[in-house]
């Protein structure tokens, strides 16, 4: 972005913004960039000028959450091109009209379980997140679309810092891998989705699912195996049990069908 070759510029400014995985990523970097040349002896050339110019257009399609975690770094590079021709005045007031933009905006959460039998998990799952500040706007069934494994999907060029804190929270809580995808090139608004795989709480119990739900979940296309037998659910009671006690909480004396179990103090996911 910063080359003395015009076009080695514009390939890469045109090579962060095309790249929706790495682009909240680079913002950062691209301010600092730009921060350092004007720090130094090559702040009067017409590439650094130009660098810096670079760096307020990729800012103008940039992830709301990076722009507003970025706020004041940003206005250091503005102000060192304010005095600049109207082309960089045009450049300036699209990227306040998207600061402005990015000011009012916070990120979009979803849960997708496959059933209602994940319903307990999700919600607790939400609520964690809530206490971490990434509030979560709603639950929806999604049926046989749920996936085999877990996945937070990420639309476009979301935050991916935030998009890493999301996985973190939701390994810990699936105890499962989950895999992140991206979905689209662009978005307006950080936008995440959440799939809880359909497994969870029929074929393998986590913390949050019920003694209910794995009959629950032999309404799912296929899954009818999985309506649990009586020594099922002794089993799953003993295990719940057996995870309490190596977890240090306090055992369970009054099981019942459709009790959720769930640690006294919820702590986080």
């Amino acid at each position: 972005m910063f080359d003395i070759d015009a076009d080695k510029r514009k390939a890469a400014t045109t090579s962060l913004m095309t790249d929706a995985e790495h682009y909240s990523d680079a913002v950062p970097l691209a301010i600092w960039r730009a921060l350092s040349s004007q720090s130094s002896r090559a702040q009067t050339t017409q590439a650094s000028m130009s660098g810096v110019i670079n760096v307020l257009v990729l800012l103008q399609s940039a992830s709301p959450t990076a722009l507003n975690r970025e706020r004041a770094a940003i206005d250091k590079p503005v102000a060192a091109v304010r005095g600049n021709g109207p082309q960089t005045q045009e450049q300036i007031a699209r990227l306040q009209k998207r600061r402005d933009a990015a000011a009012k905006t916070k990120p979009l959460i979803s849960t997708q379980i496959a059933g209602e039998f994940q319903r307990v998990l999700a919600e607790r799952v939400d609520r964690s997140l809530a206490s971490r500040n990434l509030p979560v706007a709603g639950i929806e069934v999604i049926g046989d679309r749920a996936p085999a494994e877990p996945q937070l999907r990420v639309q476009g060029a979301s935050d991916r810092l935030t998009a890493r804190r999301l996985r973190d929270a939701l390994q810990q809580s699936l105890q499962r891998p989950v895999a992140m995808v991206t979905v689209g090139t662009t978005s307006d608004q950080d936008t995440y989705e959440i799939w809880i795989d359909r497994g969870a709480c029929s074929s393998r119990q986590v913390a949050g699912c019920t003694i209910a739900a794995a009959a629950s979940a032999a309404q799912l296309p296929g899954a009818v195996s999985l309506a649990p037998s009586p020594a099922q659910v002794q089993q799953l009671r003993s295990s719940a049990q057996a995870a309490a006690a190596s977890a240090g909480l306090p055992p369970y004396a009054n099981w019942q069908s459709g009790l959720s179990y769930m640690p006294t103090s919820q702590g986080s996911i």
